[in-house]
């Protein structure tokens, strides 16, 4: 029964990479998988197992402040 909580959760989830700021290391973290009607351009709040600091991710893992490429 447990299995099939677990693999109801994953369904709902997506993975995206971001590069950490401060390491400058890859990082993966999960999403919900949720549709923003604000479309992938939000960003949310991931605290980074690397170096312990928040950043905020958007699902194309740009990181707010540091991948700035609004055109």
């Amino acid at each position: 029964m447990l299995a099939d909580r677990r693999s109801d959760t994953s369904a709902a989830m997506t993975i995206v990479s971001y590069t950490c700021p401060i390491k400058g290391a890859e990082v993966y973290v999960w999403f919900d998988q949720d549709i923003s009607p604000y479309g992938d351009r939000v960003y949310e709040p991931v605290q980074c197992p690397l170096c312990g600091e928040i950043h905020f991710v958007d699902r194309d893992g740009n990181v707010f402040g540091y991948d700035e490429d609004v055109g």
